[in-house]
């Protein structure tokens, strides 16, 4: 299995670990996430996903923004 995340990023907001989903949100789904994060702790996990989605995302403990906030606003929007 491979495992990833969609994006990396440090700067004056912070460090962050993406990942970006359309569709259904699920643990499964997250895994690549986590693992990143679990290995390198220093990055905070956020999820960009349709808004429908984000309670789903926060019921497994993640920070969620819905992508047309992110797109206007990027980790701001958190």
């Amino acid at each position: 299995m491979m495992l990833e995340v969609d994006a990396v990023v440090d700067g004056s907001w912070g460090h962050w670990a993406i990942e970006v989903k359309t569709g259904e949100v699920d643990a499964a789904r997250l895994c690549g996430l986590a693992e990143f994060v679990r290995r390198v702790p220093r990055y905070r996990p956020i999820v960009v996903c349709d808004p429908a989605q984000r309670h789903a995302v926060e019921r497994l403990g993640l920070m969620a923004c819905g992508w047309p906030d992110f797109l206007l606003d990027g980790v701001a929007s958190v």
